[in-house]
């Protein structure tokens, strides 16, 4: 114990101490259980362990249990053995064990020879009128050489009760009792406790995410992680409102490898299927009947199971499911949210094993912790969705799967292009959450048009033109209030600009135009300087694609959808002069996703 008596009062004040992730009872329980069961083993008077915590790039350890039988009750009335933290290093005796990983067995602290690096510091021996002799010191390293702790046992004792060294007998007696007794159990607190304390971490992220299906594939992300599962699916719970039949559909899912076959930047095919809520599939029971449900081995199922494991999936992409977890998402009231499944548990040598129950724990745990995330996102969405029904209400063009499909190919086309572009996660992440949202909200100053004009089934005539024009504006306005937040802007943005053209074309509008200077009762935009290139906002040039996409694939009043070749050609050939080329690439490079999504959600008959 490096520092000294005169260093505690600032380590108690400061958050030093703070930077220790472990903090949880159950290791400070078990903890006071293996010195005890190490001081009865070793006949030990007194001893303590450590726990090693990061601060500042460095690496102190700090002491998390100490237990004395001479001092019993007497000890001081601050608790000193929650304040000492000291650098791993070779100058104290348990810092230099942690440092070089060996045992020290001291006969006598007071007389350790001068040429050894380490020393005795007698403060707390001081203070506390106890006298230390003998010290057997040992690091408590994982399979993978990771020190976990370090033990320090004091004064061994005789029959007697009289102070001696710790003998080579004993020392093997103790080495024997960690191997077996020891490290088992506290690998397995510790990788739980740092599980949880990842869960916590998680859990401040997810409370930022603003987008629904943006949380559902980052819950599925991180509960994979949580129990290192090679591949996985989340499901969401849908309703038919004419049958009253609750179904389960696919969102997201995850498979590493899968992945790893694929080329840096790809993804796995786009599907999108449901099936109905009964016993008969393995996601169906659990949904039904509200439980989690963990299968050893999907191809071995007994026979009396009312559930049976599709093969088709493995079949067509040959991988071969194993082991599978599957929980319910439920809200705090009990409402069935959707399903998590996760396939194939690894250990550290990537083998398949099944589920055990400290990972069955955690997946239950995590499962909990993101129902308020889930119930607050469902509840944007839902006031998104019934904000958006009014301009559908106005313009039939407007309709809840089309905002849908532009957002979903807007995601799309900025995954890929921020992979092109060596984009950080961090702002990825940040960047897909806020589009998710904003570009369905592209075209909601329609709300503001007559419908005469939005519902006209023919060419505009120039003032019907600059009428429709003001939609722009008229969107751009809703989201300029107040404080603006990151996702108002990015919704402005968007509204704004997403009929810009790249090369900055006489047919774009409105151009760089000054929201101060519009007239929402007039019937026109102001004048403004033409906006081209890097000019646009990103958000506007990606919407810009994604509506033009799916405005010319599907059918509307005045024209019949094209053909897909016709539309992406048509894409294609606009690249560079009304759209941003390297968007134009990167929406090709998710073609194939783009199309299938654009399949999957159909317009409402």
């Amino acid at each position: 114990m490096q520092n000294t008596i005169e260093n505690i009062t600032n380590i108690k004040d400061s958050k030093s101490c703070s930077h220790n992730k472990i903090s949880s009872k159950r290791i400070d329980l078990l903890l006071e259980d293996i010195l005890k069961e190490a001081r009865k083993v070793t006949n030990a008077d007194a001893g303590s362990i450590y726990i090693p915590f990061e601060d500042n790039e460095k690496s102190f350890l700090q002491i998390r249990v100490g237990q004395n039988d001479t001092l019993n009750n007497n000890q001081p009335e601050d608790n000193i053995y929650s304040l000492f933290h000291f650098p791993i290093d070779e100058k104290s005796i348990c810092g230099y064990v942690a440092l070089t990983g060996q045992v020290k067995n001291i006969p006598d602290v007071y007389n350790i020879p001068e040429e050894v690096p380490y020393s005795f510091n007698k403060t707390l021996d001081k203070v506390t009128g106890y006298r230390t002799k003998s010290m057997l010191v040992c690091p408590l390293n994982s399979s993978d050489g990771k020190l976990l702790a370090v033990i320090q046992l004091i004064n061994a004792k005789d029959e007697q009760g009289n102070f001696i060294p710790f003998s080579l007998e004993t020392q093997v007696t103790l080495n024997h009792f960690i191997c077996s007794d020891v490290l088992p159990d506290l690998q397995e607190c510790l990788q739980k406790t740092d599980r949880l304390q990842t869960i916590v971490e998680i859990e401040k992220e997810l409370a930022l995410i603003q987008d629904k299906d943006t949380l559902l594939e980052r819950i599925l992300t991180e509960t994979r992680k949580l129990v290192h599962a090679d591949a996985g699916s989340i499901y969401e719970v849908i309703h038919d409102s004419e049958t009253g039949e609750s179904r389960l559909q696919i969102k997201y899912g995850q498979n590493e490898t899968r992945e790893r076959a694929l080329k840096p930047g790809e993804k796995l095919p786009y599907t999108s299927f449901d099936f109905p809520i009964n016993e008969k599939s393995i996601c169906g029971w659990v949904a039904l009947n509200k439980k989690a449900l963990n299968i050893d081995d999907v191809y071995n199922l007994a026979e009396d199971t009312p559930y049976k494991f599709n093969q088709q999936t493995d079949i067509l992409t040959g991988y071969k499911t194993h082991s599978m977890y599957t929980v319910p998402l439920l809200s705090s009231s009990g409402e069935l949210f959707g399903v998590i499944q996760i396939i194939n548990a690894l250990n550290d040598h990537h083998e398949v094993i099944p589920f055990s129950q400290n990972k069955q724990d955690l997946i239950n745990h995590f499962a909990l912790t993101v129902i308020k995330p889930l119930e607050r996102t469902a509840l944007i969405r839902k006031m998104n969705q019934r904000t958006l029904k009014m301009s559908e209400l106005r313009d039939p063009k407007e309709t809840w799967p089309h905002v849908e499909r532009v957002s979903k190919f807007s995601l799309e086309i900025y995954d890929r292009w921020a992979f092109n572009n060596k984009v950080s996660k961090e702002e990825i992440d940040n960047f897909k959450d806020m589009l998710a949202i904003a570009a369905m909200f592209h075209d909601v100053g329609k709300v503001g048009i007559s419908d005469v004009i939005l519902k006209k089934p023919a060419k505009f005539d120039p003032e019907e033109r600059m009428i429709m024009q003001r939609h722009t504006c008229l969107g751009a306005t809703l989201f300029a209030d107040g404080e603006q937040t990151a996702l108002d802007e990015m919704s402005q943005d968007i509204a704004l600009h997403h009929h810009e053209w790249w090369d900055g074309s006489e047919k774009a509008y409105p151009g760089k135009v000054d929201l101060s200077k519009f007239n929402v009762a007039g019937t026109t935009i102001p004048e403004a300087e033409v906006m081209k290139g890097e000019e646009i906002p990103l958000s506007a040039r990606i919407v810009a694609i994604a509506d033009v996409f799916d405005a010319l694939s599907h059918r509307r009043c005045y024209k019949e959808a094209w053909s897909m070749d016709d539309v992406i050609s048509e894409i294609e050939k606009s690249s560079g002069t009304q759209f941003d080329p390297n968007l134009v690439k990167a929406f090709l490079e998710r073609k194939d996703r783009i199309i299938a999504i654009n399949e999957s959600i159909k317009d409402d008959d």
